[in-house]
């Protein structure tokens, strides 16, 4: 009898990609466990694990609560730096920290303010600073080092949880302690899909050429058969409440250069649209699902701790705090547009799919120093790794906030002339 085919839901971007090879799942990879710098946030997937649906909750956009001048971040004692239309800064001389604008329209670098000594009214403006940014990365300087990675998971989970109900991932590794940080990890053995117990590390196999080279073949079979390991995506947008503040801390980053990440703008996507195609997106509903991640999973062996969610979202997503419209377009999730044919729902897809991940000048890229966090509004952008150095090791945390119900924004005619028909 001839084995069954994984069904999965027909997109033009996609995981798995056509012509990938057969994966033998009865191998398992090793973590290299030398050099680790945080063990306890070692990648650990736990056989028994099995999640529950996300239960519907009450959202408060924490935005909504900041002052809207955002003192923590704009006051006299922030030196402000524009990057890209050459520097200017607010003079004082009692400056104590920076905030560099990475591009004109996405992201914002802070230095001189630790993250983690946010208190509430604080966080109620990061929140508010992330949907007009979409991204703030926290980096140290020579006067102040960002603590986040330090203080304790509770303490994390505590600050992420501020925000809404915290998600728990159904494919990615966790920590063995808690099953609300999610672990990114690669090193020179093994690729984020780890199948290890972190009681059993196999620590014999770290220095052997044959398990380095089959675990760079695995490595591959995660983004099979592609010329680029560039996926833009939004995370876990196929949930009923997708997500909203979501944190990312670099625990340990061994290369040399390269892991970076990118970043872009759906508002400023948006933005930029003819006034018929915004009107014609207005009104459009599109299905997230979590087939194909899933199915990917399956094929390499990994974990599967949820069952298959499917949610119908607004194409353009009109945020709570600021009033903004975004396009709500996940690349590796949309599987149709609602009442499209598919032919129809497959040009669309590729169209706005090409249009969000080329359109180079209003993303933003991102290089990273261990301790380095991030908070970003999923609302408002999407993002990828840049998986080009794949023979060190590259270790990071995630813990995500879900959100509200998105909100699907109404059409409003332009009253300003329109810069980009010219």
């Amino acid at each position: 009898m001839a084995p069954s085919a994984v069904k999965q839901p027909s997109t033009v971007s996609t995981f798995e990609a056509k012509g990938a090879p057969i994966i033998d799942r009865t191998k398992t990879t090793a973590v290299n466990m030398e050099g680790l710098k945080y063990p306890e946030y070692y990648p650990h997937n736990e056989p028994g694990d099995k999640f529950p649906d996300a239960e519907p909750f009450e959202y408060h956009d924490r935005a909504l609560d900041a002052d809207p001048t955002m003192p923590v971040f704009y006051n006299d004692h922030v030196q402000i730096e524009e990057v890209g239309y050459g520097q200017w800064s607010i003079e004082s001389s009692t400056v104590s920290f920076f905030l560099v604008n990475l591009t004109p329209f996405i992201g914002v670098k802070v230095t001189g303010l630790d993250l983690a000594t946010l208190d509430e009214a604080g966080q109620d403006q990061l929140a508010l600073l992330a949907a007009k940014k979409g991204i703030v990365f926290f980096a140290s300087d020579d006067k102040v080092k960002q603590t986040f990675r330090d203080i304790s998971q509770k303490r994390k989970l505590e600050m992420v949880r501020y925000y809404g109900q915290l998600h728990k991932n159904s494919v990615q590794p966790r920590t063995h302690d808690s099953t609300e940080i999610s672990v990114v990890y690669q090193d020179n053995i093994n690729t984020v899909r780890v199948r290890s117990s972190p009681n059993k590390p196999n620590k014999q196999f770290s220095n052997c050429p044959l398990v380095n080279y089959v675990a760079k073949i695995l490595q591959k079979h995660w983004w099979p058969n592609r010329l680029s390991r560039a996926v833009w995506h939004i995370d876990q947008s196929q949930e009923h409440q997708p997500p909203g503040m979501t944190f990312f801390c670099c625990m340990q980053a061994d290369a040399p250069t390269g892991g970076d990440t990118l970043v872009g703008s759906l508002v400023e996507a948006y933005e930029r649209l003819s006034p018929p195609m915004k009107q014609f997106l207005c009104g459009l509903r599109a299905v997230h699902s979590s087939k194909v991640m899933s199915a990917k999973a399956a094929r390499v062996g990994g974990a599967l701790r949820k069952n298959d969610i499917e949610s119908s979202h607004p194409v353009v997503y009109e945020q709570p705090a600021t009033g903004l419209k975004s396009i709500y377009i996940n690349p590796e999730r949309i599987s149709h547009f609602e009442g499209l044919r598919h032919e129809e729902s497959e040009w669309l897809l590729r169209f706005l799919s090409d249009y969000l991940t080329k359109s180079a000048d209003f993303h933003a890229r991102y290089k990273w120093s261990e301790g380095d966090v991030c908070v970003w509004d999923q609302r408002v952008c999407l993002h990828s790794a840049v998986l080009d150095n794949m023979d060190y090791r590259r270790h990071f945390i995630r813990i995500t906030a879900l959100a509200g119900i998105p909100k699907q924004a109404t059409y409003t005619p332009p009253t300003y002339e329109d810069k980009y028909a010219y």
